[in-house]
């Protein structure tokens, strides 16, 4: 019975202890998401404002907001938000896999601001500041589950690595 009850409560402690590092990794991220919003969203009203004037003017300053707003946050994310043991740190987002990955969420992203810029700004007219306040929440959870889904694994290595291990 003792037995029993020792590996149930190891049970609860390494789950907790999982659980606290995702939110750890959440928090990191939502710091790092802040920072990239700051930028995208400098960018986009500087853009908007005094370069990109005409008609998709909205949709270049939106793109040029989101490529220096990802810029930062996937420096960020590879730095500092998905912890990875020290072996593997050097190298994690640096080969072309991890970063064809990246990209590809990068992409996505990139999909999910413009067509709901369009949706917002042409088709609901509603002002591209506030269209852009509610894109970037959304693309802010994609980008999130995005990268920890397809880049970044639990353990802060990324999916290249687990995936070389298990064809081996």
């Amino acid at each position: 019975m003792e037995a029993i009850l020792a590996e149930r409560k190891s049970d609860y402690t390494s789950r907790d202890c999982k659980q606290y590092k995702n939110w750890q990794e959440l928090l990191r991220y939502g710091l790092a998401g802040g920072l990239s919003f700051v930028v995208d969203f400098g960018l986009l009203y500087v853009l908007r404002e005094y370069i990109c004037t005409g008609y998709a003017g909205v949709y270049w300053a939106a793109f040029g907001g989101f490529l220096g707003g990802l810029a930062i946050n996937t420096f960020l994310s590879v730095r500092y938000v998905f912890r990875a043991p020290a072996v593997v740190a050097d190298r994690r987002g640096r080969n072309v896999r991890d970063v064809a990955r990246i990209v590809l969420v990068g992409v996505a992203g990139l999909m999910l601001t413009e067509v709901g810029m369009y949706a917002g700004v042409d088709l609901l007219q509603v002002n591209y500041l506030l269209v852009k306040l509610v894109v970037t929440s959304i693309v802010f959870l994609w980008n999130y589950l995005g990268r920890k889904l397809l880049v970044f694994t639990a353990d802060g290595s990324t999916r290249v690595k687990v995936e070389e291990e298990a064809a081996r």
